[in-house]
């Protein structure tokens, strides 16, 4: 930036921040947020701390010893992803200086065109924000809009002596002025966020009133491809390349960090200054550039199509590339190598993705590729009659019974003991009655019952507990969610079933648990504690305490079970056990 003057016009304009930030989201449209994906914090680093020549020492003046190697470097970069590339000559003080000038020819308006570009000389220092930051931003925008065809021609500049008066951006005004040139964004400092609340996630627009369209429209793309970044509309701020464009009528801006900085203009400008560089930032910023790019220039952001392989054909080949970038659900950011294999847009490669993979499969001699997580059926709910919701006990269906699955249980709401919700453990191998403890440590069983109960003293009445299933404790199915209830009726611990069905002689059959208490419950305790258990009564509808005052049930029939019951079918009130443990006083 040529100005030595520090931003101090934000400081008035911080009012006007706060209020974009409250605006509603702007649009994002497909094709620009598939391209804001794209970018990629790794490859905007690899051009400031490698290609840039930003570190302690270096110099980019002038007559820095790093001016042509960064010059040079800029061409190569822009060549290499296929742009026709110039260097524009100008004379300055009797020696010749050169814009870097790549072009990527519009497919319908090749003469109407959208210029970015950022100075990539230095006052005389390694010039790591104060521009090789702006540099940068340039480059990614071009290394991912050069694989797409635009309607519009989009030209990206690299200006050279912008810090001794703008002169390489005059000169390029000068030499293009036949072109129709609909807009110009100044890339200048873009990767110094600052610390103060009012400014921090804070990106300025600079330019005059008669540039407000380009400057609402790259609001709008910051709002739209960097959410989290709130745009400042600022004014004039004659500091940058882009005032030679607004001089001579054209619309442009300069879009920028809102502070120059603690290191602005010194030899501590540079990428080694430790808790300097914001990398994160800066990549946000060019998201934003990029997006603006796509919707206003037409670029043609062509959604994959399987073939990653660019064969014709989706095929194993390409479902190799695929696994390989399987990420499963919440697990991004995405890879920019394997950003085709995101089917959907939405930041995972996951199990939607694999079945869009399979939707577009042509190769007929190859059998459809399988994903084990993706087929897993996770758990879901017990089937009757265990689907009555029990205090002490949590029966589901485990889903599929895959050899090596393991289930993970959490507490997610609790009436009695709000604050010991969240990740309880998992399930332990079941017993002879299909009942699972929780444990620390995760069992992969190799099969799982088709009803399978969790008795433990983490299961509380009036509560909802969660549980997934997993094979390799990185991929969750989706959950299933249980509830545990107190009927209305206070006796309802002694209601361990429902009536005879007089089925089953000798035995008599029982319907599940109804709300009352009486003889029948104690039969089918009785029948269950001499181990005639009947297929129509479980041990979690009679296991109704453990031993002692104010213990869990205990996954054994004792008198204390016999006594909740008889305590029930007389009538009497029986103390709510939530009372007297808390799941997270368990062992």
């Amino acid at each position: 930036m040529k100005t030595s003057k520090v931003y101090r016009i934000v400081s008035a304009c911080v009012g006007v921040g706060l209020l974009i930030a409250w605006a509603d989201p702007a649009f994002a449209s497909p094709m620009g947020q598939m391209a804001a994906m794209h970018v990629w914090q790794e490859n905007y680093r690899h051009y400031l701390d490698d290609m840039l020549y930003a570190h302690d020492g270096d110099n980019r003046g002038r007559f820095g010893a790093e001016h042509d190697l960064a010059q040079a470097n800029i061409f190569s970069i822009f060549a290499g992803f296929g742009l026709d590339v110039v260097l524009e000559p100008m004379d300055y003080n009797g020696d010749t200086y050169y814009n870097v000038v790549a072009t990527k020819l519009g497919t319908a308006y090749p003469d109407q065109e959208y210029i970015i570009g950022g100075h990539y000389d230095s006052v005389g220092n390694p010039g790591a924000v104060d521009n090789a930051s702006g540099v940068a931003l340039v480059l990614e925008a071009a290394r991912i809009l050069s694989e797409y065809d635009s309607e519009y021609t989009i030209r990206f500049v690299a200006f050279d002596l912008e810090e001794i008066g703008w002169i390489g951006s005059y000169a390029y005004v000068d030499t293009h002025t036949d072109d129709n040139i609909l807009g110009m964004i100044s890339t200048d400092m873009v990767a110094y966020n600052p610390e103060e609340p009012w400014l921090v996630d804070r990106v300025c627009i600079w330019g005059r009133t008669s540039s407000s369209p380009i400057m609402d429209s790259v609001e709008q793309a910051a709002l739209a491809y960097a959410p989290d970044l709130t745009p400042i509309l600022v004014g004039q701020f004659d500091a940058s390349d882009h005032v030679p464009f607004e001089q001579a009528g054209l619309q442009a801006c300069m879009f920028s960090q809102c502070q120059a900085g603690p290191h602005y203009h010194t030899q501590q400008d540079s990428v080694d200054t430790p808790d300097y560089i914001d990398y994160d930032y800066a990549t946000r910023i060019t998201r934003a550039v990029v997006g603006f790019l796509v919707d206003s220039a037409g670029v043609d952001v062509t959604l994959p199509d399987g073939d990653y392989t660019e064969d014709g054909e989706v095929d194993m080949a390409d479902f190799a590339v695929f696994n390989s970038c399987f990420s499963g659900p919440d697990l991004g950011p995405v890879h920019p190598d394997c950003l085709a294999a995101d089917f959907d847009i939405d930041g995972d490669i996951d199990c939607d993705d694999w079945d869009a993979l399979l939707d577009v499969w042509t190769d007929p001699d190859d059998p459809l590729p399988q994903i084990d997580f993706c087929t897993l059926i996770g758990p879901g709910s017990a089937p009757w009659p265990h689907d009555t919701r029990k205090n002490r006990y949590v029966s589901f269906d485990p889903g599929d019974h895959y050899a090596g699955v393991a289930f993970q249980i959490s507490l997610t709401e609790s009436a009695y003991f709000p604050d010991s919700t969240g990740f309880l453990g998992w399930l332990g191998e079941p017993d002879e009655n299909n009942v699972s403890p929780v444990v620390s440590e995760p069992f992969f069983g190799d099969a799982w019952p088709a009803v399978l109960h969790v008795g433990d003293c983490r299961i509380v009445p009036v509560a909802t507990y969660e549980i997934r299933s997993t094979l390799d404790e990185v991929l969750f199915t989706e959950a299933v969610h249980i509830g545990t209830i107190v009927r209305p009726d206070p006796h309802y611990y002694g209601d361990t079933a429902g009536v005879g069905t007089g089925e089953l002689p000798p035995l008599m059959g029982f319907t599940p648990p109804n709300q009352i208490v009486n003889v029948n419950d104690v039969t089918a305790y009785l029948l269950t504690a001499e181990g005639d258990n009947t297929p129509s009564v479980h041990v979690t509808w009679v296991d109704l305490h453990g031993l002692g005052e104010g213990t869990p049930p205990n996954y054994v029939l004792n008198v204390s079970d016999l006594q909740r019951i008889l305590f029930g079918l007389e009538g009497q009130q029986y103390a709510d056990a939530a009372d007297q443990w808390d799941p997270a006083d368990c062992p």
